[in-house]
């Protein structure tokens, strides 16, 4: 890719870009999290568009590496996804992501892998997954901090892209999240390259999300339901899917609810606090460490604690008089979430209504440097310091 030389405003650059690589620009910066990127794809002869969303406390944290959400057609579908990820996150109820926003050019091109009559300039895809592949990755992960984790978001004919991506390399993304995708375009193009790519290779190691609304138009329910057959018959190893039809939602009001429901598919996270607690009934303090290591082992990077919940229901165990257990939980939780000053204040929580005041303030101390560390919100900071104004009132 050769690098654009039109950039309107740097925004700590030297920090989010390393200096080896110059393969792109910063051309706008949106927020203090938000930036534009411009970038020159010699694939597809032609200048990309890129947004990023950096997690909170990116440049706070020099040391954490983070999973990457990769959104098609983010003239629309960006700010979306980047807040729902962001609520998400804020809760503790899934991995802090780098949002990476793919800008359209010419959509029916690039995302559509063979040629539609009635779709004008369809046929390029293949080409389009090429750049994805071969120049964007490579370069997302020579910029950020990446983990090596990442998902992929298409609806309508970005679903499209995103199974075709899924029939081409299963391993390069853990995730494929399909919404409304239009298998019926180009002849069941889709249908023909799954039982193709199976009949060579049966397996799919990966997570796949598929979803349709009740009222979307067209084809796309009855052909979704066909496609879901299809996966159903051909029984791909190693994949883990899912196929849902949202009732009263069209082809548009059926994103929202679907990319929900397909973080909470993904990363479930419901009734853990629950599941918890009665793992602790049956086994005491260790079944803490059970839960949490089976939990993992299920689930492997896609185990999220939920550091609300399960905080709270450690704050129950420590006033109830198990405070071995409530200890392994807020172990587990800071382990798991160290850039999460939460969490710790839940264990200064559990000290003051265990009428604890000097282990409170010893507790919120160490929330409030890793707050100031990360640039937790101004908001919590200030409920931290009048707790702790609190605990030492008591004493």
């Amino acid at each position: 890719m050769r690098l654009t030389t039109s950039i309107k405003t740097i925004l700590i650059l030297a920090l989010l870009v390393p200096c080896s690589n110059n393969s792109w620009a910063q051309t706008e910066a949106r927020d203090n999290r938000t930036l534009n990127l411009s970038l020159y794809s010699e694939i597809l002869d032609e200048t990309r568009e890129v947004l990023v969303r950096l997690p909170q406390g990116y440049l706070d944290n020099p040391d954490a590496r983070y999973p990457v959400f990769f959104v098609t057609d983010a003239d629309w579908n960006f700010d979306l996804v980047a807040s729902t990820l962001d609520f998400h996150t804020r809760w503790g109820r899934i991995p802090a992501f780098i949002t990476i926003g793919i800008v359209n050019v010419n959509r029916n091109r690039d995302f559509v892998p063979k040629e539609d009559p009635g779709y004008p300039f369809t046929g390029s895809g293949d080409r389009f997954l090429d750049h994805l592949n071969d120049e964007l990755l490579p370069i997302i992960d020579a910029s950020y901090r990446t983990s090596g984790r990442r998902i992929l978001f298409g609806h309508s004919f970005g679903g499209v892209v995103t199974i075709n991506q899924m029939l081409r390399d299963a391993s390069v993304f853990d995730a494929h999240i399909a919404v409304g995708t239009s298998t019926w375009v180009a002849e069941r193009v889709l249908f023909e390259r799954t039982r193709t790519r199976l009949e060579s290779n049966p397996s799919l190691d990966t997570f796949l999300y598929l979803s349709v609304g009740e009222g979307d138009g067209g084809a796309t329910v009855p052909d979704g339901a066909l496609y879901a057959e299809l996966l159903t018959d051909l029984a791909p190893e190693g994949l883990e899917w899912s196929h849902t039809v949202f009732p009263s939602e069209n082809h548009f009001t059926n994103v929202p609810i679907s990319l929900h429901d397909a973080i909470r598919v993904l990363f479930p996270f419901y009734q853990q606090a629950e599941h918890m607690m009665q793992s602790v009934e049956q086994a005491g303090p260790a079944g803490v460490a059970e839960w949490f290591s089976d939990q993992q082992g299920k689930l492997g990077w896609r185990f999220v604690p939920q550091s609300m919940e399960l905080g709270l229901a450690a704050v129950q165990l420590f006033v109830s008089g198990q405070q071995q257990a409530a200890t392994a939980v807020f172990d587990e939780l800071e382990l798991r979430h160290p850039y999460r000053p939460e969490t710790v204040a839940y264990r200064a929580i559990a000290y003051a209504r265990a009428d604890q005041p000097a282990a409170a303030i010893e507790t919120i101390d160490r929330a409030l440097e890793i707050g100031e560390r990360v640039n937790h919100p101004e908001s919590r900071m200030v409920s931290f310091r009048n707790f702790r104004q609190a605990m030492l009132d008591r004493l």
